[in-house]
Formats: C-alpha cells, sequence, structure tokens
C-alpha cells in the first residue's frame, strides 16, 4: 500500500507564506481592536466604595492578617493593601524609577 504525501494545497488554497502574513495581520487588528474605542473607567459605573469583600492576589495567599507577626515580604506586600503604614514610598507616573521618596500615610506630615 503506497504512502502518498499530504499536500497543504500545492496549486490551490493558501501557501505558507500568505498564510503567516494573514495570521499577523489578524493578531494585528485583533491587538489594536480595544483602542479604537474609548472605555469607561474599570469601575466607573459602579458608585461608591463599600466595606468588605474578597481580596484577591495573585500567586499568595498570606496565612493570616497580622503583619506583626511575619517578616515576609510577599505576606507584607499583600497586607499593605489592607492596612495603612505610618509612612509609604510615594508611587505614580510622576516619580522617577529607584527613588523611594517617603510621603505620609496615617501621619499627618
Amino acid at each position: 500500500m503506497p504512502i502518498g504525501s499530504a499536500s497543504l494545497g500545492h496549486g490551490r488554497g493558501m501557501r505558507r507564506r500568505e498564510l503567516l502574513k494573514a495570521g499577523l495581520t489578524a493578531g494585528a487588528v485583533l491587538s489594536a481592536w480595544p483602542l479604537s474605542k474609548p472605555t469607561r473607567a474599570r469601575g466607573a459605573d459602579v458608585g461608591p466604595p463599600k466595606r468588605g469583600g474578597i481580596l484577591r492576589v495573585r500567586g499568595l495567599d498570606p496565612v493570616h492578617f497580622d503583619h506583626h507577626l511575619t517578616v515576609n515580604f510577599k505576606t507584607n506586600s499583600t497586607l499593605s493593601f489592607t492596612h495603612s503604614r505610618l509612612v509609604r514610598h510615594k508611587v505614580g507616573a510622576d516619580v522617577r524609577p529607584g527613588t523611594f521618596i517617603v510621603e505620609p500615610d496615617l501621619a499627618e506630615r
């Protein structure tokens, strides 16, 4: 029983180079699609914040929420979303990378 070679469309259909070009074009169009229409800010239509809920942090579930009982960096960074501190590092687009400007969190000045 002779084994024939599987033809991927030689003479008909799409060639490999055309398929790659079509895939690249489709990927570029689909990645730029969300930029074509303005979206509302996430949570803008929800209303004022309310207490309670579930904190979901990717990659780590803290064993407890007492930041005094741990020295683990990952646990403390997760707890920083739920606990205020006396001071904190300033963050945002106007802060140059590598600088650590201290600003008050609970402190007044």
